[in-house]
């Protein structure tokens, strides 16, 4: 069982890099904003700067380093994808590959994949329990 666990964590990882990557897209939009919202403020100001000259310039600080992470979180979501797909790949019966690519690739819902399969959710689990058990990943060490 423990070892079904793992399989689900590591195929959960391109869903998981897609929640990431929306929550810093938003950000992303945040800290723009916030940016613009300064700038006007700073030319209002005799001399062009406020009580604070370095607030536009930490504002885009913030910017980029929101824009590596959310760089990085693509290219590692990019890559789990890859995997994941290779490893689903491996699954030769055509319904425990469907339910595999729909729960980890496409992120549907349990009862969204039943429902559109045409088969029960008990039977599903049982078609996904099998999958798990058959696929193919490294394992952590265990010491």
């Amino acid at each position: 069982m423990e070892d079904r666990e793992y399989k689900k964590a590591w195929l959960h990882r391109y869903i998981n890099s897609q929640q990431i990557e929306r929550n810093l897209v938003l950000q992303l939009e945040e800290l723009r904003s916030e940016a613009e919202r300064i700038t006007p403020l700073l030319s209002l100001v005799p001399g062009g700067a406020g009580g604070d000259g370095d607030q536009l310039q930490r504002a885009v600080e913030r910017i980029e380093d929101t824009r590596q992470e959310l760089t990085k979180t693509i290219e590692q979501g990019l890559i789990a994808r890859l995997e994941i797909a290779d490893a689903i790949n491996q699954e030769h019966d055509g319904q425990r590959h469907e339910i595999l690519t729909r729960r980890y690739l496409q992120g549907q819902k349990w009862e969204d994949i039943a429902a559109e399969m045409h088969i029960t959710t008990s039977y599903l689990f049982q078609l996904h329990a099998g999958a798990l058990d058959d696929l193919s990943v490294s394992l952590p060490a265990t010491t």
